[in-house]
């Protein structure tokens, strides 16, 4: 095993300064075609990651760095996560809206609002006394190397900082390889969401609610 490997894996709050590139990325695996119809005119990925940066680097919002944990090695970014109370969903997607707009043309904005809407039933299910875990992804060639893993646990210490007994989180359903690894760290199924005519005609999957209980 390379000296790189061996050095320890560290979990940490996001800072502002990070790369936004990256946690752009890595986010944004954890949920593709719903990201790219939330936040790209076109669907594209590049635009969809852009918008992400740009919200990371935020005060506020769903993809802000207060909300977002890091992992990293010798100060490289390796993955992420982002996190916040289930009972502040409403507000904190509400005060996404700002970043996002900011980051597109003022021509997309109607269209936006529009597929925010419809896609809301692909957000729902997560109860209202869990940490929600909206988005995690690890780059590419740090996979397999139990960086999910670590970023989970942490995921499961701040609910518990909050007083918080359970960590909900959506998956798609045409996802076993998440769906897995998920249920190996304890969170168990709890039914399908989303708008089944949306799915079929936008190729957006539909979302598995799962959720993991303290002890």
């Amino acid at each position: 095993m390379s000296d790189a490997v061996d050095r320890p894996v560290v979990i940490r709050p996001a800072k502002p300064t990070d790369d936004a590139r990256i946690v752009a990325r890595c986010l944004f695996s954890s949920g593709p075609d719903v990201l790219a119809y939330s936040l790209a005119p076109e669907r594209d990925e590049g635009t969809a990651q852009r918008v992400l940066a740009a919200g990371f680097v935020a005060e506020d919002g769903a993809f802000s760095y207060r909300y977002v944990i890091v992992a990293e090695r010798d100060g490289a970014l390796l993955g992420a996560t982002a996190v916040f109370a289930a009972r502040d969903k409403a507000k904190v997607f509400a005060r996404t809206a700002r970043p996002v707009l900011k980051a597109c043309a003022a021509r997309d904005w109607p269209t936006l609002a529009m597929r925010a809407v419809r896609v809301a039933p692909f957000g729902e299910g997560i109860p209202d006394d869990s940490l929600y875990l909206s988005q995690i992804g690890v780059e590419p060639a740090a996979r397999g190397a139990g960086v999910g893993s670590k970023l989970l646990e942490a995921v499961f210490d701040r609910a518990r900082k909050h007083s918080l007994s359970r960590v909900a989180l959506h998956v798609a359903v045409d996802n076993p390889r998440a769906e897995a690894l998920y249920a190996r760290h304890g969170f168990r199924a709890m039914g399908v969401v989303g708008d089944r005519a949306l799915s079929e005609k936008e190729g957006i999957p539909m979302q598995r609610v799962m959720v993991w209980d303290d002890g």
